[in-house]
Formats: structure tokens, sequence, C-alpha cells
């Protein structure tokens, strides 16, 4: 019904428009100028482009993340370097036999 309407507005305002040069369209024509010229058709075409849209976007987050980071530092400063070990979880605990090898002997 209301599709039906659009397409005798549509009409009625194409023969007003065309005043002394009249041009005759078809009915499928008519429908096809109705359709383009509707903003309700145009507003819902949108609104489906919009959801396949979110819909590509929602199933990215299922697929796989790849991150990389890289930092590099240098300094001759002992505190900063173990902080930089500690950090980077490559600083362990030395044994006491480790440290008995490090003392020099008299």
């Amino acid at each position: 019904m209301r599709s039906g309407r659009c397409v005798f507005f549509l009409l009625a305002s194409l023969a007003a428009a065309a005043g002394p040069a009249e041009r005759r369209v078809t009915l499928h024509e008519a429908i096809r100028l109705a359709l383009e010229g509707n903003h309700e058709v145009r507003a819902t075409r949108n609104a489906l482009l919009a959801q396949r849209e979110e819909m590509g976007v929602a199933r990215g987050f299922l697929l796989p993340r790849l991150s990389l980071e890289e930092t590099a530092t240098r300094t001759d400063n002992p505190p900063g370097v173990f902080m930089a070990k500690l950090n980077q979880g490559r600083f362990t605990r030395p044994t006491s036999r480790s440290l008995l090898s490090t003392i020099p002997l008299p």
C-alpha cells in the first residue's frame, strides 16, 4: 500500500513537473525513478550496508592477533643494567657455587 502511494505520487509529480515538454514514462521507469528518489529506500539500503560492515568487524575479533614490541637500551650504569635484565626476566639468582667461583682466592 505504501509503495503504491509512492508510485502514484511520483507519477503525479512527474506529470505536473513535465509541463509543456511532456515526457512519457513506462511503469517500469516510474517504479525505478520512485525507488531511486525514495529516501526511505536509501536509508534502508545504507542501514543494511552498515550492518554488513559491523558483522565484518565483529568477525575480526575471531581472527588471531599478532603484536610485536622491540626496545633497545644501552647503558654502562650497573643498576640500570641490573634493572633491564630484571625487567626482561633474564636475571637469575646466582647459586653459592657460582659465587665461590667468581671470588678470587688470595
